[in-house]
């Protein structure tokens, strides 16, 4: 930059003094006769002149001293800089990425994918970095929880367990004989639930027996009701039938007040008997089950 404003000076006032060096002295004589002096102005439009070359000169070194070096420098490297990418564009490969949205849609039903247990972990047994084998143990989770939980459930399991086996033996009608594993784990638990077992067979005892009186009194009535409104006890035999059997079920019964009739078929014929007054019957529900136990139920009859 210096050198530029030196060389721009130095030119400006070597061009200045060779114009001195051609000016005469009486061309700048203003009285002098000669022909070169008789422009009176000549003097001043020298002095124009060079005023005129010396504006320029400073104009010029003005100009030079305020030229923008370093926008100069920044618009070669912004050039060099594009040349170079336009090449390298030219020859380059450039991968094409594009950019879109997607939906990922399973074949199956959508599943959770979640932890079994949540819990505390309270010893983390690997670090970043680490290579695992497949079943170590990576880290410990308090089991504070999961046990007390354990424990309810198994308390709960072990109650089950022995109140199956108590009411199996109140249906069965057999004695408690309560599991292995509640007798080891939990004593009181067996204690309690034979407990109630004697209470509920007791209970039930007493209903049975109740049960049976009533049954006996209804049974009872029942056969006051059959010897009351029966005409007569029907029979239906076959060829096959024995007498003597007929005789054997009804001996028991007799007295009674309740006529025998048999219809009797065979190949050849058929009948109706009626059996004599010593063998009027007590219409009892053994006799009747015997009965139709020995001629089958549809050939026993009790017609009133």
């Amino acid at each position: 930059m210096k050198d530029k404003i030196n060389n721009v000076v130095h030119g400006g006032r070597s061009r200045l003094f060779e114009l001195v060096r051609n000016l005469r002295i009486d061309q700048l004589n203003p009285f002098s006769r000669s022909s070169a002096s008789a422009d009176p102005y000549a003097v001043h439009r020298l002095e124009d002149q060079m005023l005129a070359r010396d504006f320029a000169v400073d104009a010029d070194a003005a100009a030079i001293s305020q030229e923008p070096l370093r926008a100069r420098k920044a618009i070669k490297t912004v050039g060099i800089a594009m040349g170079v990418f336009l090449v390298w564009a030219m020859f380059a490969e450039v991968d094409e990425i594009t950019k879109g949205d997607g939906k990922v849609i399973p074949s199956r039903q959508l599943q959770v994918v979640q932890s079994l247990d949540g819990g505390i972990v309270s010893e983390i047994m690997t670090k970043e970095g680490d290579k695992v084998k497949e079943g170590q143990i990576l880290m410990r989770i308090d089991a504070t929880r999961f046990m007390s939980s354990f424990r309810e459930s198994r308390a709960t399991y072990l109650s089950l367990l022995a109140k199956a086996a108590r009411l199996r033996a109140v249906a069965d009608g057999v004695d408690f004989v309560p599991p292995p594993e509640v007798v080891a784990e939990d004593p009181k638990l067996v204690e309690a639930e034979r407990s109630v077992y004697s209470n509920r067979k007791a209970e039930l005892d007493g209903q049975i027996g109740i049960a049976k009186e009533q049954l006996s009194q209804r049974t009872h009535e029942l056969g006051e009701a059959r010897a009351r409104f029966a005409k007569h006890l029907q029979l239906r035999m076959d060829g096959t039938a024995d007498a003597r059997k007929l005789k054997s079920l009804l001996l028991p019964f007799v007295p009674g007040t309740a006529q025998v009739r048999i219809r009797y078929r065979n190949s050849d014929a058929e009948c109706e008997l009626v059996l004599g007054e010593n063998f009027r019957v007590r219409l009892d529900d053994l006799l009747i089950e015997a009965l139709r136990g020995w001629l089958q139920p549809e050939n026993v009859e009790i017609i009133y």
